[in-house]
């Protein structure tokens, strides 16, 4: 933990990339989800802390870009939905041009991106529960981990502090 997080994950990619594939932004929404999941896992419902209010903004704003305006929703389709303000002549009205139907389905898309990428976290972390407690056990000892690191402990190998 440094500051106010009490823990990240940071991902660093292998090379420079301007874009990204629909199955790795579901994939970095899974990671989002994953630390509220492992507090489920590992202490009940009824302890889970506020630990994992920022990633859940984070994977909120990404399941809205991925519906709004990266055409990544069958139902919503391709059409993008950016929050511009609009002059209507009235002064500083907003005007919205979405329909209520719409707006629902939007809310309604964004939520299931956000439940199905949660239940993928928990159906991961409940089949990998043995390597989660390995690499708990690892960071409550080392406090932070490189991928190598990660890869080690995960192989059983032991790590050279």
């Amino acid at each position: 933990p440094r500051g106010q997080a009490l823990g990240f994950t940071a991902h660093i990619p292998l090379k420079e990339t301007y874009n990204r594939t629909r199955a790795q932004l579901l994939a970095e929404m899974d990671v989002m989800m994953a630390g509220r999941v492992a507090e489920e896992q590992i202490f009940g419902s009824e302890k889970i802390t506020t630990g994992a209010a920022s990633d859940f903004s984070q994977a909120t704003k990404l399941a809205t870009n991925m519906v709004k305006q990266f055409g990544m929703s069958e139902k919503v389709g391709t059409r993008s939905f950016r929050e511009e303000e609009q002059d209507a002549g009235l002064g500083f009205v907003r005007v919205n041009d979405v329909s209520p139907t719409m707006q629902e389905m939007i809310d309604l898309e964004i939520k299931r991106l956000m439940q199905e990428s949660y239940d993928r976290a928990k159906a991961l972390l409940k089949q990998h529960a043995h390597e989660l407690k390995l690499l708990a056990e690892a960071l409550l000892h080392y406090e932070t981990l490189s991928a190598d690191e990660v890869k080690a402990v995960l192989e059983g190998r032991k790590i050279n502090p």
